[in-house]
């Protein structure tokens, strides 16, 4: 007869009978298991929650600027943001303009409503020569055809810089604030179809349709509405 095979190592490590074998374990030791293991994660999780939470109410706001960071540019008032959507909006009347200039208090500026009106000869009578101001205006452009007519609304910035602010003793700080209040109201005049830079009323008009012609490009209008009844051909700079 052939001898009994020897007994397998595996077999006898995991035998019932082997004392290094586990003991057996049943579906309610696994439940409980998970269970507990799932309190565990809800707890790390309240844990977290309550950390964040903490850290937020120690934050201190406006945060401190690091060295190296820029300063922020400024504030605009809340009646110069409402001004701007009255001139921006869809349904605008032609040749709409609000007028802005930068407050100053301490160290602190402050883009703040001067003005509003409609059409740009009134525009003009309100820019002051002693100020640096910032002007935006609802221009129509309108291409007429045979047997209809197109209109489209195109926003214009105007950055004013007087004649007399060159004179002025403090010239040095309102040429910064002027660079400083351009950003600002770059930010605040959004979707502007054409941007000058005017210190004379004379030029302001012909700058005007000759930049919103350039952006035109080749699809020109036949003339732009400035409002109360100010109308420009495009032939008036061509």
């Amino acid at each position: 007869q052939p001898l009994p095979l020897p007994p397998n190592p595996d077999r006898l490590r995991y035998s019932a009978s082997s004392p290094a074998a586990p003991p057996p374990r049943n579906k309610t030791d696994t439940n409980n298991n998970n269970t507990n293991n799932n309190n565990n994660t809800n707890n790390n999780d309240n844990n977290n929650t309550n950390d964040a939470k903490r850290k937020a109410s120690t934050i201190k706001w406006p945060p401190a600027r690091s060295r190296g960071q820029r300063k922020p540019v400024g504030l605009v008032a809340p009646s110069a943001s409402q001004a701007f959507r009255r001139v921006s909006k869809k349904n605008a009347e032609a040749g709409v303009w609000m007028l802005a200039k930068l407050d100053v208090i301490g160290k602190r500026r402050r883009m703040m409503l001067a003005e509003e009106g409609v059409g740009l000869a009134s525009l003009k009578k309100a820019l002051d020569d002693e100020q640096i101001m910032w002007a935006c205006i609802n221009v129509k452009a309108v291409d007429l055809h045979a047997d209809m007519a197109c209109v489209a609304q195109k926003l214009v910035q105007i950055n004013w810089i007087g004649n007399s602010v060159d004179t002025m003793p403090k010239r040095m700080n309102a040429l910064q604030g002027a660079l400083q209040g351009k950003g600002m109201a770059t930010q605040l005049f959004r979707g502007v179809a054409a941007s000058i830079d005017c210190n004379k009323k004379e030029d302001l008009t012909g700058e005007m349709v000759r930049k919103l012609s350039s952006a035109s490009g080749s699809d020109r209008p036949t003339y732009f509405d400035f409002g109360a009844g100010q109308k420009i051909h495009v032939s008036y700079v061509y």
